[in-house]
């Protein structure tokens, strides 16, 4: 038996996917706007907090190798 869709059924699924994904991509990450002072502080500290954490992972990695 042929699961396959029709063209035409499978073109407007895929628009109807495409729809959702920009819908969600529009929720996760809304437009941009000016960050403040202290949004933009705050990042900064994550994001090197992030750094540390992977360069912490990669170096156990690295010593897990070695042993």
């Amino acid at each position: 038996m042929n699961n396959a869709l029709p063209l035409e059924s499978s073109i407007r699924v895929s628009g109807l996917a495409r729809r959702i994904r920009l819908a969600l991509a529009r929720r996760v990450f809304p437009p941009r706007r000016e960050l403040s002072r202290e949004e933009l502080a705050q990042l900064r500290e994550q994001h090197l907090l992030a750094e540390r954490l992977l360069d912490g992972a990669r170096t156990s990695a690295y010593t897990a190798r070695l042993f």
